[in-house]
Order: C-alpha cells, then sequence, then structure tokens
C-alpha cells in the first residue's frame, strides 16, 4: 500500500518527538528534573508566583516580596502572558517545568521541518534541520534560560509565515506572522527577540530585492512591502500588556543608561570559534570555573555545536551554491520539485550566519562598532555573543540544504555524472580530506610533543575571569586532546559517510537511515548528559531556616550577604548546594514562601534601588550604625551572613551560615514628624549617612512641587498607634491614629501607578529617603490605603484586547467570503 505524502510528514514529526522523549528519558521516565541554576532560583518561583496570584483571581501586578518590592508583570521574563505558560497555572509546577521544556523542544523540531518542507526540500533534509535545531549546543546548554527557549523555538514558524505572506502577497498571512511575533515577545527574553527581528527584517528586505529583480514588476513588491510592518504593528499592539509595563520598567532600571560603552561583556573571542569543532575545548561547565573561556565568563555563551556532520552538509551546501556554475547538474536534479530557491536561500543563511559571527564578536571586529552606533537599540543590550543564537539557525537552514543536495546526488547518481558535477564533488572532498589530514597531524603533534604545543597555547587557557582555577593545566590540556580526539571520530565517520553516499557503495535506504543516525549519536553524545537532573523534590523542599522565617509571624525583612551569590551555582551536580541557596535566600527562591527580601532577583532592577543598594554597601565600610540604622528604616530584622566573615563569601560555598537578629527591627509602617527637602542624589546621601541624622524621627523628601517644609510638625514627637495592617501584593490597607501632623512612611519601594487614599480621597505619594514612600496626615484617626493601579498597564490590556478584537472580526470576515461563495454556487448548482 502506498504511504501518503500527509503519512509520511506525520512519520517525521513522530520521530522527532521519539527523540524528544529518549534525550529526555531521565525527566520523563525516572521522575527527575533538569536542576540549573536560573531556573532554580529565579524562573520556577516567578512561575509560582503568577500561580498563586492568577489562582486567587489577582493579577500578579506587584512583587512586594523582592529588593523593597519591585514590578512583577512589567519584568519580561515573569512572561506572565506568554499562552503555554498556562501549564504552570494548571499542573503540578514540577510536571509543568518537566513538559514545557520537552514541549518546546519537540515544537523547535516540528516547525523546522515545517519551514524546510515549505522551501521544499526533501523529508529526510527537513528531518535533519529539525534534528540538529533541537539539539545543538546553543539550546541544550540554554535549558535553564526557560524564556530563551520559549522565544527561540518559534524562529522556523516566523520565519514560515514571512515567507508564505511575501510569495502569496497576503496581508493576512502578514497578520498570523505579527501574531507569532507577538507570542515570541510575550516569551519574555526581549534580546532574543531583538536578534530575531533584526535577522527577520534582513531577510524580508532580501527577498524584495530579489523579486524586484526578477519581475521588474514594482506592483509585485508593492504588498509584500507592507507585510512586515503590519506584522510589526500587530505584534506591538498585541503585546502591549506587556511592553508598556516593561518599557516603563527599562526607562527607570540601570539600562536606560548606556552601561557597557566598550563592548567588552561576553565578546566571541575569535578562538571561540573553535568550539564549533571541539564543544569542550576550553572544558565543561561547572562548579570554580571548570569552564576557562578567554573572554566569556559563562559555557553557554559560547557554545553553538551543531554536530560534525552538519558542518560537512553545509560545506556542501555552499559549495554547490556559490559555485553554481560548475555544479549545474546537481542543481537541476536537486531542484526537480520546485526548490529553486535553494541557491539564493543558501547564499542568503550563509551571508547572514558569517554577519552574526562578526556581530557576536563584538571588540573584536569594526562590524559590531557600525550597528552599535547606528542601528536603534542595539546599544540596549549586553553580551554580544548571544547574537549567536541565530547563527546557529541560519547554519541549520543550510545544514537541512546540504543534506538535500547530498540525497539528490545519491538518487541521480547516474544521471548527473559528468564534468561538473564530477569536478563539483572533487573539490568538496580534496577540501574535506585536506582539512581532515591538517586536523590529524595537529593531533599527533599535541599528543606527542606536549612539551612544544602547552607553551603556545597557556596564554589563552589561563585567561579567565575568576581568581582560581583548581584543574592543573595539564589536567586541561588532556581535556582538551580528549576533546580533540572525540571531533577526529566524528570527522572521519563524517567523511567516510559522504564518500559511500556519493559513490553509491551502500544503498539509499541504508545512507538514508545513517546520516540522520550520525548526526543524533554526535548531538546526543556530546549534550545529553550535560545539564543535570535531580530528584524532583528539590524545588518544593523547603529548609529550616525557611521554616524559621516563616515561623515568625511579624512584618519583617532580611537582608543577605549571599544575595549576588546566584552566580556559583551554575554548572553544580550537587542538590545540597541548591539547597543551601534556598536556605540563605538566593535570587528568588524564597519568593513562594513569602519572605520579605531587600534583595532579589532578575537583570532588569530598578536604577534608584541598585543606587541605594551600591551607598548602604559604601557605608558598611565606614560606620556599622548608620547602616544598622538604614537597615531597621527598611525594616530588616534578620540578617543573612558568613560566620566567617573573613572569608569570601562567593568562593566558600558551604561555609556556615548565620542569623543575626535585630534586638529592635523598626515597622514596615511608621510616622516621623519633621521632613528635610532635598532633590539631589548626593546630598540626599550625604545627609543620609552623616551621624546627625536620626533616621527614625527624620524623613528626606524628593519634592519640586510641593512646600512639603510647611507640611512638617517642625520635629515633635509624634504618638501614635497602628490599629490594622491589611497587607497583599497591590493593596495595602492601614487604620491608624495620631496625636499630630506627620509623615506615614511605608518602607516600600516608590515607583509610578501606585496611589495612595486617605478616607477615600487621592492624596501624594513622596519619594522618601531616595527610595521609599511616605504621605502627609493630619492628626486624627485615618484609613489609608495604598493601591498599585499603573496606566502603563491599563492602557496596555485595552490596546491588547482591542487588537484582539480587530483581528477576531478580520479573520471571521477572512474566513466568511470564501465560505459564502462556496455555499452560494453550491446553492445556484442544485438549481
Amino acid at each position: 500500500m502506498r504511504i501518503g505524502e500527509r503519512t509520511k510528514d506525520a512519520i517525521y514529526i513522530t520521530a522527532l518527538f521519539i527523540l524528544t522523549i529518549i534525550f529526555f528519558e531521565q525527566m520523563i521516565f525516572h521522575n527527575k528534573i533538569l536542576l540549573l541554576r536560573d531556573t532554580f532560583c529565579d524562573y520556577v518561583p516567578w512561575r509560582n508566583f503568577a500561580r498563586e496570584s492568577i489562582r486567587n483571581g489577582v493579577m500578579p501586578l506587584w512583587n512586594p516580596y523582592s529588593s523593597l518590592g519591585q514590578p512583577f508583570i512589567a519584568f519580561p521574563q515573569t512572561a506572565v502572558f506568554y499562552p503555554l505558560n498556562l501549564m504552570f497555572y494548571t499542573l503540578p509546577i514540577i510536571t509543568a517545568l518537566r513538559w514545557f521544556i520537552v514541549l518546546h523542544i519537540f515544537l523547535a523540531g516540528v516547525f523546522m521541518y515545517i519551514l524546510m518542507r515549505h522551501w521544499n526540500v526533501v523529508r529526510i533534509a527537513a528531518f535533519v534541520s529539525a534534528i540538529v535545531f533541537m539539539f545543538n549546543g546553543m539550546i541544550i546548554s540554554r535549558l535553564e534560560f526557560l524564556t530563551i527557549i520559549s522565544t527561540i523555538v518559534w524562529v522556523p514558524l516566523l520565519f514560515y509565515l514571512l515567507d508564505s505572506a511575501i510569495e502569496k502577497r497576503s496581508l493576512w498571512y502578514g497578520c498570523i506572522t505579527g501574531i507569532t511575533m507577538s507570542i515570541q515577545i510575550l516569551a519574555g527574553h526581549s534580546q532574543t527577540f531583538y536578534y530575531v527581528y533584526l535577522s527577520l527584517g534582513l531577510y524580508w528586505i532580501a527577498m524584495i530585492m530579489l523579486n524586484a529583480f526578477a519581475t521588474k514588476d514594482i506592483k509585485s513588491i508593492l504588498k509584500p512591502l507592507f507585510i512586515l510592518p503590519l506584522a510589526t504593528i500587530v505584534a506591538v499592539t498585541l503585546s502591549m500588556i506587556q511592553l508598556l509595563p516593561a518599557l516603563e520598567l527599562t526607562g527607570l532600571s540601570f539600562r536606560a543608561e548606556n552601561f557597557n560603552p566598550q563592548m567588552q561583556d561576553a565578546s566571541l573571542h575569535p578562538f571561540h570559534l573553535f568550539t564549533f569543532l571541539i564543544p569542550y575545548l576550553f572544558g565543561i561547565p561547572g562548579y570554580m570555573n571548570v569552564f576557562w573561556g578567554i573572554t566569556l565568563a559563562e559555557f553557554w555563551m559560547g557554545s553553538f555545536y551543531v554536530g560534525i556532520f552538519s558542518l560537512i552538509l553545509s560545506f556542501l551546501a555552499m559549495i554547490v551554491s556559490f559555485f553554481h556554475k560548475r555544479c549545474k547538474m546537481l542543481n537541476a536534479y536537486s531542484c526537480n520539485n520546485g526548490c529553486a530557491n535553494n541557491f539564493k536561500l543558501t547564499a542568503f543563511f550563509s551571508a547572514l550566519t558569517i554577519l552574526l559571527i562578526l556581530l557576536a564578536s563584538g571588540i573584536y571586529t569594526p562590524v559590531y562598532s557600525v550597528f552599535y552606533a547606528y542601528i536603534p537599540f542595539f546599544d540596549k543590550f549586553r553580551w554580544p555573543s548571544r547574537i549567536m543564537e541565530m547563527a546557529v539557525f541560519s547554519l541549520t537552514i543550510v545544514a537541512g540544504i546540504g543534506t538535500h543536495y547530498f540525497f539528490s546526488i545519491i538518487q541521480n547518481t547516474k544521471n548527473i555524472h559528468g564534468k561538473g558535477t564530477d569536478s563539483c564533488l572533487r573539490l568538496v572532498l580534496k577540501i574535506l580530506v585536506i582539512s581532515d589530514a591538517i586536523i590529524i597531524i595537529l593531533f599527533l603533534l599535541g599528543l606527542f610533543i606536549p612539551t612544544k604545543i602547552l607553551p603556545l597555547i597557556t596564554e589563552y587557557i589561563n585567561t579567565i575571569n575568576f581568581e582560581t582555577i583548581p584543574t592543573s593545566l595539564e589536567t586541561r590540556y588532556s581535556q582538551m586532546i580528549m576533546g580533540y580526539m572525540y571531533m577526529l571520530i566524528f570527522l572521519n565517520a563524517g567523511i567516510i559517510l559522504f564518500i559511500l553516499g556519493i559513490t553509491r557503495m551502500i544503498n539509499y535506504k541504508t545512507i538514508h537511515v545513517l546520516i540522520p543516525l550520525i548526526i543524533v549519536s554526535d548531538l546526543f553524545f556530546m549534550f545529553k548528559d550535560l545539564n543535570y537532573y535531580s530528584n524532583a523534590d528539590v524545588y518544593e523542599s523547603k529548609p529550616d531556616r525557611i521554616n524559621y522565617f516563616e515561623s515568625d509571624k511579624d512584618l519583617f525583612r532580611v537582608g543577605s550577604l549571599y544575595g549576588k551569590s546566584q552566580q556559583i551555582l551554575y554548572g553544580l551536580r550537587d542538590e545540597s548546594a541548591f539547597l543551601w541557596a534556598k536556605s540563605v535566600l538566593i535570587g528568588e527562591t524564597s519568593l513562594s514562601n513569602h519572605i520579605f527580601k531587600i534583595l532579589g532577583g532578575g537583570e532588569l532592577k530598578i536604577n534608584t534601588h541598585m543606587e541605594f543598594m551600591n551607598f548602604l554597601t559604601a557605608i558598611s565600610n565606614s560606620s556599622n550604625k548608620i547602616r544598622n540604622n538604614i537597615l531597621k528604616v527598611l525594616n530588616v530584622k534578620y540578617t543573612i551572613v558568613s560566620e566567617d566573615m573573613s572569608k569570601r563569601v562567593d568562593y566558600n560555598l558551604f561555609n556556615k551560615a548565620i542569623i543575626l537578629k535585630y534586638d529592635k527591627h523598626f515597622l514596615r509602617i511608621f510616622v516621623v514628624g519633621k521632613a528635610t527637602v532635598l532633590n539631589n542624589k548626593d546630598e540626599i546621601f550625604g545627609k543620609l549617612s552623616s551621624e546627625g541624622f536620626d533616621p527614625f524621627s527624620e524623613i528626606i523628601v524628593e519634592s519640586r512641587n510641593v512646600d512639603v517644609k510647611d507640611l512638617s510638625s517642625a520635629g515633635k514627637e509624634i504618638k501614635y498607634e497602628i490599629k490594622k495592617i491589611d497587607y497583599s501584593p497591590n493593596k495595602i490597607n492601614i487604620d491608624i491614629e495620631l496625636d499630630n501632623n506627620g509623615f506615614l512612611v511605608l518602607s516600600d519601594t516608590y515607583y509610578p501607578g501606585w496611589k495612595a487614599h486617605i478616607d477615600d480621597k487621592e492624596t501624594v505619594i513622596y519619594k522618601t529617603d531616595y527610595i521609599l514612600r511616605s504621605i502627609f496626615l493630619e492628626k486624627g484617626t485615618h484609613n489609608v490605603e495604598f493601591v498599585y493601579d499603573p496606566v502603563s498597564f491599563k492602557i496596555g490590556y485595552i490596546t491588547t484586547l482591542s487588537t484582539l478584537f480587530i483581528l477576531f472580526v478580520f479573520g471571521i470576515l477572512k474566513y466568511y467570503k470564501p465560505v459564502s461563495k462556496r455555499i452560494y454556487l453550491l446553492s445556484h448548482g442544485n438549481n
């Protein structure tokens, strides 16, 4: 029985699903879960907080537990509105995390398969592209960053939709492209989306120009000219519910400034390109910097291995396309199903790969400086090496086209045999064999005369961003030689397979199985055990220190000297280390336990908070009394410190931590009678750190519109009683009685969107002590309410809902026309 076309596609997609299950078999069959730094410290706690809020019928606008309070939805990586995060809101957290990862890797393969079939490559070639895109080093090394994964997997679908829109000259497909782009935006990783959009824009421009040259008809390119702008408008307006609060936060964060003008943070050193051949050339990621990259602080920044045979196939595609006259017979037979775009696609994505590598190199090439200076928003992102995410995607497409050419050679050996094709294949083989010989000679030199080679590379494998490496130089060198040997094995296996294929020494069906097998073997061997799997209860366990804080029913905050120690968890394979991290409140690990802290996780931090914490660190070296007073004003009751303060916190991971308890901690809400107006940061910090300043009886207010001095009580002592406090994330309700006029201080972060009401009448919130909030109260009994009601969110969700409605109506009309026409024709035909 002949198998149908759709059935064949279904078989390949089923194979992708089976490969995904095999890759993650520890999670699926052994009840394990990936234990990764940022997943553990940030992403799971964020998903837990959103889950709890949504299940309680509360929009998680504000996170009161971290960094004296900070926006929640506005922080993009919380990704509250990303559609597939619905799994976290409906399933148990660990189950949701497990299937979230599995589903996204599977979708990466499915979307890539769809894209390559859209470009009419043979199914086995589309299957190869899908495998490489699913399991390459860039994807697998970034599994700890849920937002990166959930952004990047949509890229093939986005290119498929945009290309379809251009090909069909369809504005409706442009709208669908915009909907997919909005999903990427809501996924929460702005930098990844930016590089995706940049690549997509270059593709759009290239296709329009090629169509214009081919048709020489201006009218034929008018509609395509509007497709990407239309898709952008749809994406932006549909994502406004997330974008507007995020833009507001970005403007108030440290990223509002050009914080990295030298582009030195994680630029891709040219030597790291060798990791295309040997992924662990600079070591295996793990604790105490077992990875010794030249300029990259972390392994995943330079991880983009796609497999040796994938590189051979990519090379074949480039040779065939760029020497297309010499290979014209091969081109003709490989395109007999209408894939006339192979040359264009290979040329574009090869050029794009090279451009993206140059951009990823940052300070090492002048190209990045040009983009940094002239391309909008390009200077807002650090880590230039992250651009390699799109370079890997581009290379995956080229590898798929190379696979298509390879199978065309195998299927049509007799037909395409001739001078042109033979010279083309000889060129490929010649380059492969010469390269292999050079690599083998270098390997033998390194293996047998290491004393001559080692001094040449010492400078580079010792260049690091940390103070010590426990692994000896000799051990590191032997690891490099071992990685080199693995590369040689896969390289020569690939060359042999290539020769056997083009000479038809093995049959077509066998080669059909061997090519995916060698690529899967390579990628699984390198990356299947890259990440650590732990028992699932690590995420849900509660250390004794957390229980201790929960037993204290006061309203208080906790300080911790370990707040910035998240970095040292990278690559660790020790569950006790992660439990320790939770016990000392690293990142957002305590968010699910509702413990208030003065520090928190995430990168998009409010600038005033960072400046205040830096100020607090600075004065701790000069006056513990002033520092402790300020901590008390911040409602700090406990501080977690190292038992031996002479040791460095970051490198003594399991050094015993202890809890310091303040004998008297100030309440979260208090009243003072004196206010001083200062509007200069240096003056404010100067007064806060002065010996004569008493933060318990006087506040510093920033105000340019109201004469605060006239509102104060000239420093009189005020007696007051707080009768009730209802403290929830988005709303704080207080009943208070005081015997004189004064300022009610709430030691929470001052941030736009908060409104205050006194007895149901709105009042002014003053920015206090550079970072806190206060309002003026007259003597008497009052009900005070603070409500977080940001205008940015209101405008955002109205815009998003309006866009959804417009798209729904547009879709109905688009569907109604052909259906009504078909009904009309059928009814008149029957008559």
